[in-house]
């Protein structure tokens, strides 16, 4: 009686192997578990919107790159374009899964169903990503805290932790521009004295240096006569 059984369920298991390798011969597509190395094409995604304070919009966008070794590069223009320009898209694509790769920022006034369209060929495979302000998509510093784990472009320690929403970035903040006219303190302390122009230092440098050769002239002029008459060298 036990070896019937265990001859039953062997047939079972054979017969239900032979059952899954039909289907997956079958199916048109890669299994989940499959990896590929490279020749694969990158797929690019919606990740939600946010709110900025005067009343614009941020699209947040990122990729999936299907391969597991293989960087892609594709410049922008028909095979990389956002409604057909530059919105600054990435062009160079690391393998795996990048979230919040880049933002788009619309006016206020958007209307809220209009699509922001990214388009990607890659491996002559074109893929497209939609953002649109859909209230289920807002999103905030916790939902990116969240998913940061599973990018270790995001999050190097791996996890997902808690948001810090006091944790702020500085703001920088000033008066209005102010034009300041530099000065020059000479010897006596006079801040009066306002720079020389680039011409008329030139034109100084000319005459103290006239003056030098005159008085080194002179000099020589006067030593002559004294060697002459009372004997000696002039040094040259």
């Amino acid at each position: 009686m036990k070896k019937y059984l265990c001859l039953t369920a062997a047939v079972s298991a054979i017969l239900l192997l032979g059952a899954v390798t039909t289907a997956m011969a079958q199916f048109p597509f890669p299994m989940p578990q499959t990896r590929y190395a490279r020749g694969q094409d990158v797929g690019p995604t919606y990740e939600g919107w946010d709110r900025n304070p005067d009343g614009t919009y941020n699209l947040h966008f990122g990729y999936f790159n299907r391969n597991a070794e293989e960087d892609l590069d594709v410049p922008v223009g028909p095979d990389n374009n956002i409604d057909g320009g530059d919105k600054g898209q990435p062009t160079h694509f690391y393998p795996g899964r990048r979230w919040w790769a880049f933002t788009v920022k619309i006016p206020q006034d958007w209307p809220k169903d209009k699509r922001v369209v990214w388009t990607l060929v890659t491996h002559g495979v074109m893929n497209q990503a939609k953002g649109w302000l859909q209230p289920e998509w807002e999103m905030d510093s916790g939902v990116i805290v969240k998913n940061s784990g599973r990018d270790p472009f995001l999050m190097s320690g791996g996890g997902a932790g808690e948001a810090d929403f006091d944790n702020k970035p500085p703001a920088i903040t000033g008066s209005q521009a102010q034009t300041i006219t530099p000065k020059h303190a000479d010897a006596d302390g006079d801040s009066n004295r306002r720079w020389p122009s680039h011409a008329a230092a030139g034109k100084q440098t000319a005459l103290r240096h006239a003056h030098a050769m005159d008085r080194l002239a002179r000099q020589r002029e006067e030593c002559q006569v004294r060697t002459r008459y009372h004997g000696g060298s002039c040094l040259r």
